[in-house]
């Protein structure tokens, strides 16, 4: 028991597993769906008012209430207004009897401002992995290498490639996911503005 208490999460999922930390960096990008760039590009952020509860930026202010950011009205949700983004870019049911994503599934931030309308529910600031890799992607595990090869490859998919604007909060990272990883590839969403011109 008290070798256990020496490790943190991640090198006990490594130990346990067998693999390495670049193996399990290509495990959590080869498990994670990202949005189409063409459907972002179309709506960059789905519900552009909406923003998540935050004690530091939303101060006092519950979910369902309002919120001013920068000077405008918003409005405040918990996690469940990202997953309903998602799941009308993917097209996807993420709840309820009608569920059409399987249990462990997770959206997950790429970006953690979610405080932020502009970051909450954009398509480039979302994507979905199950819920053993989400972990060490939030800030509060201490695997920040893992979330800055989740913040690398949003920036390549949408930054870098032009699909949106710069934004001033989203920096590259400077790593070689190309270089690192070369078998990596991306698994997206469907483009559903190519059914829509077909249609």
């Amino acid at each position: 028991m008290q070798d256990l208490l020496k490790l943190n999460s991640l090198e006990l999922f490594k130990q346990v597993t067998g693999k390495s930390t670049d193996e399990v960096i290509l495990m959590m990008l080869n498990s994670t769906l990202f949005i189409h760039p063409e459907v972002v590009r179309e709506t960059p952020v789905k519900f552009p008012n909406a923003v998540r509860e935050s004690n530091e930026y939303h101060a006092g202010v519950k979910r369902r209430q309002k919120s001013i950011w920068m000077g405008e009205e918003v409005s405040v949700h918990d996690n469940s207004k990202a997953r309903l983004a998602f799941g009308q870019y993917a097209n996807l049911v993420m709840k309820g009897k009608h569920r059409n994503v399987p249990i462990g599934l997770h959206v997950t931030h790429i970006w953690e401002r979610v405080f932020d309308p502009e970051f909450f529910t954009a398509g480039w600031n979302i994507c979905l992995m199950p819920d053993f890799l989400k972990i060490y992607t939030e800030k509060q595990s201490g695997t920040d290498y893992i979330a800055r090869c989740l913040k690398q490859a949003g920036f390549d998919l949408y930054f870098k490639s032009g699909v949106v604007a710069p934004n001033e909060y989203v920096v590259d990272p400077g790593i070689d996911l190309k270089a690192r990883f070369p078998d990596w590839k991306p698994v997206f969403t469907e483009n559903k503005t190519v059914f829509k011109d077909v249609a």
